[in-house]
């Protein structure tokens, strides 16, 4: 098992709900950013991307913060 296992219960998003706040834990983020993780700020805008790039994971999915990446959200949430 890992620390990460367990499961989630999510709602159904409609295309009405955007754009809405969402919280989940950023995988990855000390392998992936290497920025001041204080900068960012409640309210900044975080965007959720397909990572064609990825090696280990063909269909993974990154969070970005001003056109940087953070980390990847975790596959529970795929």
């Amino acid at each position: 098992r890992l620390p990460s296992d367990g499961f989630v219960l999510l709602p159904a998003f409609s295309a009405e709900d955007v754009p809405l706040d969402f919280v989940a834990e950023v995988a990855g983020l000390r392998h992936t950013f290497f920025g001041d993780v204080s900068a960012i700020r409640l309210g900044d805008e975080i965007s959720l991307r397909h990572d064609a790039s990825n090696p280990i994971e063909a269909d993974a999915v990154a969070f970005y913060w001003r056109d940087v990446k953070l980390g990847y959200i975790s596959r529970v949430l795929r």
